[in-house]
């Protein structure tokens, strides 16, 4: 009996679901996968962007809001310091609010209320008016801040202390 040797055969497997034995190159991306990114692309941006714009609105009622707070709190200590009286004027139609070297512009999406004692208003016509005493005292009174949502803070001017608190907004 002679020794036969087996004949090696080296078969290799398709690559392709086709079936198709063509080499296919590697380099690059398809054109459908392309596609796909981009529009996964298109959609985040196009979520991103009015989300963006919501929060900076956001931020700049929440600065105008700590503004104000800041100018009726350092009135109040300037008029205990120097021992003259500091008025905070308030404009409602203008949206500002300006207390000796301090200004704050509101954005044109706030609503500002005041409710501040009526005998003030005759030097400042067309202003609300908030006074601060050298003895801590106040004329006292009430800014409401709301932002487009109508919701918001109150600032309320104790006008016994002279303490300014913020509050969520009431209807």
């Amino acid at each position: 009996m002679e020794k036969m040797a087996s004949r090696v055969v080296k078969v290799t497997a398709p690559t392709s679901i086709t079936g198709s034995s063509r080499q296919r190159s590697q380099a690059g991306f398809t054109l459908l996968e392309l596609l796909v990114v981009f529009s996964m692309i298109g959609l985040v941006i196009g979520a991103a962007v009015p989300a963006t714009a919501r929060l900076y609105d956001s931020s700049l009622y929440r600065s105008a809001v700590r503004d104000s707070l800041v100018a009726l709190t350092s009135a109040r200590y300037r008029a205990v310091a120097h021992g003259t009286v500091q008025d905070v004027l308030i404009d409602v139609q203008g949206l500002t609010l300006e207390s000796g070297r301090d200004k704050v512009e509101y954005p044109d999406k706030v609503a500002l209320e005041v409710l501040s004692a009526r005998e003030m208003n005759v030097l400042y016509p067309g202003k609300a008016v908030i006074r601060f005493y050298p003895d801590g005292t106040s004329s006292g009174g009430t800014v409401s801040i709301r932002n487009q949502r109508g919701t918001g803070v109150d600032l309320k001017v104790d006008w016994l202390l002279g303490r300014v608190v913020q509050e969520k907004y009431a209807l």
